[in-house]
């Protein structure tokens, strides 16, 4: 089971979850890049080394989470905890990361992040109040497209503000440093 392929045990077609499939690879995109510019700016002696390997950590997490629904399921199964605490708790990081490199952020250029943050709060918001309810009531299922919608802007959005800030790191760093193997 751990090893097949989900749309072929579940014999649906293979393009079902497409969009949460296109996720979790841009999850994965800003990951590395995260990874590999807290390991770059390190070798090259660097300041920003913190905000990329704490950036990395972070989207790992958002990664899995949205992998193996760990809010959703997992966290309750195994750890008893139910899926508000484990939102808070991821909130609680995402916050302590924008508090910590609050004044880079701010110098990085925040657009990309304010844009990805508002994204994942409509698809958090979406998710948090129930079908009958005004307005949602009348999207029918336009609302998982929303929900889902939004959440994959944001997810892309948090891969362009990531690249952005990586790439303003390394126009900074001097050309002429050569970092060794």
């Amino acid at each position: 089971m751990l090893t097949r392929d989900m749309a072929a045990m579940a014999e649906v077609h293979p393009l079902t979850g497409l969009l949460s499939h296109l996720g979790l690879m841009v999850w994965s995109a800003g990951a590395a890049v995260c990874f590999l510019g807290a390991v770059y700016l390190y070798r090259a002696n660097e300041p920003g080394v913190g905000f990329f390997f704490w950036g990395s950590a972070l989207t790992t997490w958002l990664l899995f989470d949205d992998a193996f629904m760990i809010h959703e399921t997992l966290a309750n199964w195994y750890l008893g905890l139910g899926e508000k605490a484990v939102i808070f708790a991821l909130g609680l990081a995402v916050s302590l990361w924008l508090y910590v490199y609050r004044k880079l952020l701010i110098a990085l250029g925040p657009f990309f992040l304010i844009a990805a943050l508002a994204m994942f709060a409509l698809s958090v918001g979406v998710d948090a109040f129930p079908e009958e309810m005004f307005p949602l009531s009348y999207l029918g299922d336009w609302r998982l497209l929303l929900e889902d919608g939004a959440k994959w802007i944001g997810i892309v959005l948090w891969l362009t503000f990531q690249i952005q800030a990586l790439l303003s790191f390394l126009e900074r760093a001097p050309a002429s440093r050569n970092v060794s193997a």
